[in-house]
């Protein structure tokens, strides 16, 4: 009988693949559906913020002259 230590069991594909295969399968199906999903969130707040503002936060806006008006 084969022990734990014994390298023909220590080596088995049968065993440990399934469960890094599993593993890494749920994780690459897991890592898509975060990006897919944080992608159009991402592309909403950073195209609506200049749009709102009329100018991209960090530059000053083009009509510095004009007093501060809230944007709500």
């Amino acid at each position: 009988m084969r022990g734990a230590h014994d390298p023909a069991v220590m080596f088995d594909n049968t065993r440990s693949d399934t469960m890094q295969h599993d593993l890494r399968e749920f994780l690459s199906r897991f890592v898509g559906t975060v990006v897919i999903t944080l992608a159009p969130v991402v592309l909403v707040a950073f195209v609506s913020m200049p749009l709102a503002l009329g100018h991209h936060p960090g530059e000053a806006p083009p009509h510095a002259g004009v007093a501060f008006v809230h944007m709500t």
